[in-house]
């Protein structure tokens, strides 16, 4: 799998944006389990059309700060709303991007912004 830094071009150091670290060593099963939910670690397992952008919800260590959006812009996504009562953003991206983004020391977990149904069991 690509790091990081072979998946981007303009001249990223070799630590990559906001200090991801792009070297060796980097458990990217571990890192996928651990910071996407389901439905995005399916996608990504998938296969399918890694093109098509999705709605997420991305959680960070201290919430949206300018390197995230840095991050976001230049994975090709767009950030949508800064969540910051649960330090997190939304935020447009491929699943490509998601696939980056996961590497980044600041992400804690991604999930799918989707539409929530409550359902009455009485």
């Amino acid at each position: 799998m690509n790091t990081f830094a072979d998946g981007m071009s303009g001249g990223l150091s070799a630590d990559g944006i906001g200090g991801m670290s792009t070297g060796g060593g980097v458990d990217e099963a571990s890192l996928k389990n651990q910071k996407l939910d389901n439905y995005l670690r399916n996608k990504l397992a998938s296969g399918t059309d890694s093109s098509t952008p999705l709605n997420v919800i991305v959680q960070t260590i201290d919430g949206l700060k300018p390197e995230d959006k840095r991050m976001v812009e230049s994975l090709g996504g767009k950030v949508k709303d800064d969540l910051y009562i649960i330090k997190a953003f939304s935020a447009e991206l491929t699943i490509k991007a998601i696939d980056m983004m996961i590497l980044s020391p600041r992400i804690t977990r991604i999930f799918l912004d989707s539409e929530v149904h409550a359902i009455n069991e009485n």
